[in-house]
């Protein structure tokens, strides 16, 4: 699986969880505050059904290129935050200032946690801790001088937590990753070591008694017509080591002037990536 296809799927799962977590939310928030007359409910239907929408098309969109699902991904999210918004706007005018951005605070760490890209989860955050600032100015005065401040200015220190959150869990992906391909490569390479003593150990017999006839050939010490039959099976094996070997070839990509190519140099670099490789 090719590193682009890695980051797709990651993306994707990460859209997915993201709106089944809005679907979840949204739908438990629209049955608990149906009868809260000063909150809306529209804020909660649209919330659950941004994630329902958006989950429906990602099952749908199995294949989804990596773009697609991080737009999804900030469709969930901007439903969050104008959920969280709409929230802490009604809780104001109805006179609850305690924990006005309750669901805010939390909504930065779902972010941090489920985001598939470093770059768009801090995007995020910046957004999520500059809004409360911009919707608080525009509250009449009688309401800020209500708010609670101290609980507006915590939404920065729990971004600097989310951020931190973000980068360490980014980096930890990418660690597993590169330890993942690095135990894949190891593997390969033992397994090609293992064919290779195979192979050695195949052709081992009939190259002695090849060697040996030439040689005895050479010395003229015994008749063509004793050694010849066992020159001959020696072949025979050799030939049936090739067709043993064929069903591989099929695996090659040939490029073009690879037709033909160094085979000792090419065993020989391989065997030095197997010394370079590290120890499990």
């Amino acid at each position: 699986m090719t590193e682009a296809e890695i980051e797709r799927k990651e993306a994707w799962r990460g859209a997915v969880w993201a709106s089944a977590l809005n679907l979840g939310c949204g739908f438990l928030g629209a049955l608990v505050f149906r009868t809260t007359a000063w909150l809306p409910v529209w804020t909660m239907l649209q919330f659950a059904g941004v994630g329902a929408l958006v989950l429906l098309a990602l099952l749908w969109w199995r294949q989804a290129p990596r773009a697609v699902c991080l737009a999804l991904f900030s469709l969930d999210v901007a439903s969050a935050l104008v959920t969280s918004l709409a929230g802490a706007n009604a809780y104001a005018h109805a006179g609850q200032m305690g924990q006005l951005y309750q669901s805010l605070e939390a909504s930065l760490f779902v972010i941090a946690i489920l985001s598939p890209s470093a770059r768009l989860g801090a995007m995020w955050t910046g957004i999520f801790t500059a809004a409360p600032f911009v919707q608080f100015s525009g509250w009449p005065e009688a309401i800020r001088q209500s708010v609670v401040l101290p609980d507006l200015w915590l939404i920065p220190m729990y971004a600097l937590i989310a951020v931190v959150l973000l980068s360490h869990r980014r980096r930890s992906v990418r660690l597993q990753r590169l330890l993942s391909d690095a135990r894949a490569d190891r593997l390969t390479l033992e397994r090609l070591a293992r064919v290779s003593l195979a192979l050695r150990d195949l052709a081992n017999t009939p190259l002695q008694t090849l060697t040996t006839g030439v040689d005895l050939l050479r010395r003229k010490l015994v008749a063509q017509q004793v050694v010849l039959p066992s020159m001959e099976r020696a072949l025979l094996r050799l030939q049936d080591l090739k067709r043993a070997l064929a069903p591989f070839e099929q695996h090659v990509e040939w490029r073009p002037r690879e037709e033909s190519f160094d085979a000792v140099a090419q065993i020989e670099q391989v065997a030095a990536d197997l010394g370079r490789s590290p120890a499990r």
